[in-house]
């Protein structure tokens, strides 16, 4: 196999990706309880703040994975090695790396249905307010005289 960098270089090159890689997972999962918390307490506000502070991660974990490229597809099994421990290491790294991204889009996920079950429940709020107002302008309406308009005199003249 010819490689354009020692395999030493390429196996520590690789590691320091997928270090990065689980350190920026932690990072937005982190980011996604509080993003959780944020919507569970309407505060919505902290929320956006949030999001905000997620995007550079996201760009920083795209790039990340873009950089890795073939080389964290590619089997370990297959890849010279300079030792037994680098290896194992990339293999828990990579194993690490895959159950912070399930347990991200998990995450992201809930956070979805929260957010659609607080945007239904301020729906049906304005709704029924919409509702108590209308009511209450027709019951203020007929308690200032009734319906404007032509009067009836039943009296007999």
């Amino acid at each position: 196999m010819i490689h354009s960098q020692p395999t030493t270089s390429r196996a520590a090159l690789l590691l320091a990706k997928l270090t990065a890689q689980v350190h920026l997972l932690e990072q937005l999962i982190a980011i996604g309880q509080r993003q959780y918390d944020a919507i569970e307490g309407g505060l919505m506000a902290e929320l956006m703040w949030l999001l905000a502070q997620k995007q550079p991660l996201l760009e920083q974990l795209e790039s990340n994975n873009r950089a890795m490229g073939d080389d964290s597809s590619a089997s370990s099994d297959l890849r010279d090695w300079p030792d037994s421990a680098a290896r194992q290491t990339c293999l828990e790294l990579r194993k690490k790396a895959e159950d912070q991204f399930q347990q991200l889009l998990e995450l992201e996920q809930r956070c979805e249905r929260s957010l659609t079950l607080s945007r239904d429940a301020i729906s049906g709020r304005l709704a029924e307010n919409h509702t108590a107002s209308m009511v209450a302008m027709a019951y203020g309406s007929v308690s200032d005289g009734g319906v404007r308009g032509g009067t009836i005199d039943f009296s007999s003249k």
